[in-house]
């Protein structure tokens, strides 16, 4: 499959999707929230992608619907990871109930989840998004970024050519998704921004085009570092590999 016509068919559905409004009373849990998901997913090792999902369902849904109860919100945000995990993940990957019930954050609460719960909330997510997961999120672009992030013609400090892309381009992914998951707490984002964007999720990921950014001076650093960090690499090496009897 055409990794190029797949990205350009995400970006036309990215665009179709409803603006997040950030109008939920309960926008001051939302972070707490998405550290509960963020643990689920990493303890579950799910993929970027489940995760972001997850947390763009749980930002709409949360926008759309009041949810009066704090087990209700805890209900419905483990609902999304476990939609999000379904639909993007693999069948092992996804949460069992007894590991989400076993876990610290959910058994200080007093309360456990059951499985009537979690199918019931499951199926009322799917009928507030009309039974459509395919909804693109930061985590589907990444890929295709990074794809043409780093060549053998690019040059550090516009003089030093790129002396191991593979390296450059190692070091920029891992960057690229520790800001993917910085941009994961946010609840706001450049209303100038063109075209809006649905949520402050997918605004973050357009660090690597043209378009207005959530964060411009973090983003601004990733050259640089990864400048640093290479020249480091290949500094120590090179001592490393002459022999004191060159300094005589």
């Amino acid at each position: 499959m055409d990794r190029t016509a797949t990205g350009g068919t995400a970006e036309r559905k990215e665009l179709k999707l409803p603006t997040f409004r950030a109008h939920s009373p309960l926008l001051k849990s939302r972070r707490f929230f998405v550290d509960i998901l963020t643990l689920l997913s990493s303890h579950c090792q799910l993929c970027p992608a489940a995760r972001h999902l997850a947390v763009y369902l749980l930002d709409h849904f949360m926008d759309r619907y009041n949810i009066s109860t704090s087990k209700q919100l805890y209900t419905v945000a483990v609902s999304c990871l476990l939609l999000a995990s379904k639909f993007e993940d693999r069948e092992d990957h996804v949460p069992k109930l007894e590991q989400i019930n076993s876990t610290r954050i959910l058994s200080s609460q007093n309360f456990t989840l059951t499985k009537k719960e979690l199918l019931g909330t499951e199926l009322l997510l799917l009928e507030a998004f009309s039974w459509n997961l395919c909804l693109p999120t930061p985590a589907h672009f990444l890929d295709y970024y990074l794809l043409a992030s780093v060549s053998q013609k690019d040059h550090h400090c516009h003089t030093w050519p790129t002396t191991c892309p593979r390296k450059t381009k190692e070091c920029l992914k891992e960057y690229a998704h520790y800001f993917l998951e910085v941009t994961l707490q946010g609840d706001s984002w450049d209303p100038k921004a063109e075209p809006p964007t649905p949520s402050p999720p997918t605004q973050g990921s357009r660090s690597g085009s043209s378009q207005t950014h959530v964060y411009p001076d973090q983003a601004s650093h990733w050259g640089l570092c990864t400048q640093i960090t290479l020249t480091l690499q290949a500094t120590s090496k090179e001592r490393a590999r002459i022999s004191p009897v060159c300094y005589q």
